[in-house]
């Protein structure tokens, strides 16, 4: 056989075939959803982004939920501030946020590429695309993602490939950097 696919060639294409689908399939995906941050009035806690440019949490409780967003009562506004406490019987959600350039309006900054379990471990992999528009003044980006509640010892958190960072649940370490007690 001569030509384009050729034994060697055909061999060649099995085996990156095979690498794709360990690289696409390495661990148990997760079904989860992201959450408008505009379903709840609230912010996010201000962090020190110098130091830290990215804020990770691991929400399982209405306390915890409470540690990392605030209420932001508006008048004449109809959303709650934070999911009921019932929603932590079967979910919990995972907070990836940074501080930026205020992006347009249809700018997307942070989006979820996968959630996998590992064993234990739960590792989320989103893209980070900073905005190229030139602002103003600068805002949190958060990225909310809804998922089943598990018990989970370490979240990883992977942006854009990289590794930013890692929550250490079995060892009571849920939000990095720990929002301050106020």
């Amino acid at each position: 056989m001569t030509g384009p696919l050729a034994p060697a060639g055909v061999a060649a294409i099995a085996v990156l075939s095979a690498v794709a689908s360990v690289v696409a399939f390495a661990g148990e995906p997760i079904a989860c959803t992201t959450v408008p941050v505009s379903e709840y009035a609230s912010f996010l806690v201000n962090w020190d982004d110098q130091a830290a440019p990215v804020f990770l949490a691991a929400i399982r409780t209405p306390r915890e939920y409470a540690a990392v967003f605030h209420p932001a009562p508006v008048m004449g506004n109809r959303r709650p501030f934070a999911p009921p406490a019932d929603f932590y019987a079967d979910s919990m959600l995972l907070v990836v946020a940074r501080v930026v350039d205020a992006p347009a309006a249809a700018d997307t900054t942070l989006a979820v590429e996968s959630l996998v379990a590992e064993g234990e471990d739960l590792v989320l992999r989103y893209r980070f695309t900073p905005p190229t528009a030139p602002a103003t003044h600068t805002v949190k980006e958060v990225l909310l993602v809804r998922l089943p509640k598990r018990v989970a010892g370490r979240v990883g958190f992977i942006e854009n490939g990289e590794r930013v960072g890692d929550l250490r649940l079995s060892a009571g370490e849920w939000a990095a950097p720990q929002p301050r007690a106020d």
